[in-house]
């Protein structure tokens, strides 16, 4: 046991008194010769506590804590030694502290990798220490990784940027140069850089465009290593792309050309992010590839991209004669067909002329897609080329999509045609219902209006009544044309509908029934509430 006077809050308490090297060796001491951990942690701390330490008393502070860096086994006292050694800011302090990091025999935790580099970033933080700091942005520790990155941002932009770029021709790992591509993106945010237009950068930082230019090689040939679910990492390297323009539209054309699987898809990902146009002609020959990821990427980047130009080439898609055929593609018909939606939701001043047209085709397999994307984009101005289609000898499947579009669209016009389609007794049931479950959408859009417009209330409450008349008079109809109807009078029906309701009550089948009494009960308590 030593037989040390003081414990080491004392000794810095009367560091004066004693002089500076004589507390600094009283500190030495308790360190080598103490046995309680406690104790000799505050000591090691205490010595990166005492500023102005004398010269001839570092060296001596410089072998202690580099033999407790190197030799000891308790993290703890490790880090605190990392810490003492970063107070005190030695540069010859670098060698072993770089040396725990590359050399230590067991893996380091978190805290102690942290710690012994904020050690060496306090000591220096030039390029050496730069260039370690980038290989460890892929750390197993987030802590860590959240510093290093802190630390690299915090760097002038040209000398930063410089740095991380000059790293891709080091031996770090793909995951490393994969953060530093999020580094150098968000440098380019923060330069609040106008992505239409890279003069901002070519008049203010022209060095900084010139060497993300002259590295655009290194961009694309990550290309085979990015996952899209990494959001950071698309955003990070769309900036970087959409500053270079024209120069990296080239290279991603280029890597959709190459049959890499991966690269290839992320290319054409990226193409439609970036709405290179001049990629689309190319994007059109990739959607029958004989990789659906490959045809679906294409198909999306198209939709991305929003060029109206592109339409007729897509109805082209679905201009499908062979039903076997279009069985077998029907995601991609579905994907073709939500693009379609999407370009002219992207722009509503595109005029459906091309689309309209379509409706007279001979193709039934067209029509019935068409007739489904004039429901998604539902303009008013549908309505009348819709119900035309009902009027015509027309596939089945053509109709029901007609329909169920004209609901979904809402126009109150298309109210008195699609019932007195439905009254007519050679319309097959499965339309039937379709057209009750469309008059029941256009009911629920409009009927806000019957307080303060009457035309349209004569109208809802019109056809109201030809509903329950309907049900009332036709006791032998498909039991799910009454269910329907007797849904649309649940929320909608008025005192002459219950009667049509009780005509059902001891229907055949049970769920009418059921409904039928649901029914009843809700317009009643309706009738019963006092704004009736």
């Amino acid at each position: 046991m030593s037989n040390i006077e003081f414990n080491p809050i004392e000794v810095y308490n009367k560091r004066q008194e004693l002089g500076l090297s004589t507390a600094v060796q009283l500190l030495i001491q308790i360190i080598n010769s103490q046995e309680e951990l406690s104790t000799r942690k505050e000591a090691i701390k205490i010595i990166g506590s005492i500023e102005k330490i004398p010269d001839n008393a570092k060296e001596v502070c410089f072998q202690t804590l580099e033999n407790v860096i190197i030799s000891e086994k308790t993290i703890e006292l490790k880090c605190e030694a990392a810490r003492s050694m970063g107070k005190i800011k030695l540069k010859k302090s670098l060698e072993p502290l770089k040396w725990i990091l590359e050399n230590s025999s067991d893996a380091l935790d978190a805290e102690m990798e942290k710690t012994v580099l904020k050690a060496i970033h306090s000591i220096r933080f030039e390029k050496p220490e730069i260039d370690l700091f980038i290989k460890y942005l892929d750390s197993d520790y987030k802590v860590t990784r959240e510093y290093v990155s802190y630390e690299l941002l915090n760097l002038p932009p040209n000398e930063a940027i410089n740095m991380l770029l000059e790293s891709f021709n080091t031996e770090i790992s793909n995951s490393c140069k994969i953060e530093v591509v999020k580094l150098i993106g968000k440098y380019i945010s923060s330069l609040n850089v106008s992505y239409n237009d890279s003069n901002y950068l070519k008049i203010k930082h022209p060095a900084i465009l010139e060497s993300i230019s002259s590295h655009k090689k290194d961009f694309t040939s990550l290309l085979s290593l990015i996952d899209k679910k990494d959001k950071e990492l698309i955003k990070r390297i769309l900036t970087i792309f959409r500053l270079l323009g024209n120069e990296i539209n080239s290279e991603l054309i280029e890597l959709v050309k190459d049959e890499e699987f991966i690269a290839k898809e992320n290319a054409i990902y990226l193409i439609g992010k970036l709405k290179i146009k001049s990629a689309m002609g190319l994007l059109l020959e990739n959607i029958d590839n004989m990789y659906s990821e490959i045809s679906i990427a294409s198909i999306k980047a198209l939709a991305d991209i929003g060029d109206a130009s592109i339409i007729p080439e897509l109805l082209k898609s679905l201009n499908v004669e062979d039903i076997d055929f279009e069985y077998i593609d029907m995601d991609m018909k579905w994907y073709i067909i939500d693009t379609i939606k999407q370009i002219y939701l992207q722009d509503e001043s595109i005029s459906y002329e091309t689309l309209l047209s379509q409706l007279d085709h001979p193709n039934e397999i067209l029509k019935e897609s068409i007739a489904y994307i004039l429901g998604e984009l539902g303009n008013k101005q549908f309505v009348e080329p819709l119900l035309a289609l009902l009027k015509r000898k027309e596939n089945i499947d053509v109709k029901k999509n007609a329909i169920i579009a004209l609901g979904k669209i809402g126009g109150y016009e298309a109210i008195e045609p699609l019932i007195t389609y439905a009254e007519n007794p050679k319309v097959y049931w499965l339309l039937k219902k379709i057209v009750i479950d469309a008059v029941l959408n256009i009911y629920n859009d409009n009927w806000y209006q019957v307080n303060s417009n009457e035309e349209i209330r004569r109208l809802l409450i019109k056809n109201r009544a030809r509903l329950s008349d309907y049900l009332k008079e036709h006791n032998n109809e498909c039991y799910k044309i009454k269910l329907g109807i007797i849904k649309f009078l649940e929320k909608f029906g008025d005192k002459a509908a219950i009667d049509a309701l009780f005509a059902n009550v001891n229907d055949f089948h049970r769920i009418v029934q059921i409904s039928a009494q649901n029914a009843i009960k809700s317009i009643s308590e309706r009738l019963e509430e006092p704004q009736n």
